[in-house]
């Protein structure tokens, strides 16, 4: 309480919360992103107010537009003469590849863990009679080789699922087929992960700018049609016909309402 009463106390902080709230509120209210020159890209309000702002763009059933996408609006009747990359990404190939390594290595090395810590309880075990309470198991009277072996399994599963997941959400390529109707997405999954899409251009929509952000985000509507969310980065990666991007793949489309 004392921290809270300090924190409304003081004029200075009172008034960047304001200043903070009435931002979040205008990003949500307009539909449209307003950055002062006061706020860092790295600060934790930027952070929110882009969150927040993807929210509401994803949640709203209305017909308002990005600058971006009045700049560049999408023409349905317009062809693509041949199949055209669009995005590239080639440059985190080898840093998706030891991820993917690096969750195959700890898929091994915590299964043959927990395996011998099993082992060793299974030799304490022989020499104990048969009993029925469970307090008087081997796996409760030795707690600490127990936890390791569920510690070790846990992260035997969790370690590769985070890992390729991870390469499931990052886009490699990004292709728009010959008449501008279909997109073909390629990203770092693994091999026995589907890691190819293609979709028609009305199952893609674009979540923020591409313009001056690192990380370029859009949704994909699969076939059973659940949405897989992934991300271009614009760090490795280069955009080959950007104004192919804007003017086709980068529009929102509420994927929800179809």
């Amino acid at each position: 309480m004392q921290g809270i009463t300090r924190l409304f106390n003081s004029s200075a902080r009172l008034s960047l919360l304001k200043n903070n709230a009435s931002l979040i509120s205008a990003v949500y209210k307009t539909n449209s992103m307003h950055f002062p020159n006061f706020l860092k890209s790295d600060s934790p309000t930027y952070c929110c107010m882009l969150c927040v702002g993807y929210k509401s763009r994803r949640g709203r059933y209305s017909e308002e537009k990005f600058d971006w996408e009045i700049d560049h609006p999408f023409d349905d009747d317009s062809k693509v003469e041949m199949d055209t990359e669009v995005f590239t990404d080639e440059g985190r190939t080898r840093y998706h590849f030891m991820l993917k390594g690096f969750g195959v290595m700890c898929y091994i090395f915590f299964c043959n863990l927990g395996y011998f810590i099993r082992l060793k309880l299974n030799e304490l075990k022989r020499g104990k009679p048969k009993t029925t309470s469970w307090r008087e198991s081997v796996y409760w009277e030795n707690k600490g080789f127990t936890g390791f072996m569920t510690l070790s399994y846990l992260l035997a599963i969790t370690v590769p699922i985070v890992s390729f997941w991870i390469c499931h959400r990052c886009v490699r390529s990004l292709w728009l087929l010959r008449g501008g109707k279909t997109v073909r997405v390629q990203t770092f999954s693994p091999f026995f992960l589907p890691n190819t899409y293609e979709v028609p251009i009305q199952n893609i929509s674009g979540l923020n700018s591409r313009g001056g952000e690192k990380y370029v985000m859009f949704q994909l509507k699969k076939l059973n049609n659940k949405i897989l969310p992934l991300t271009m980065s614009s760090m490795t990666g280069r955009f080959k016909e950007p104004l192919l991007y804007d003017s086709y793949i980068g529009q929102y489309r509420n994927l929800k309402a179809e």
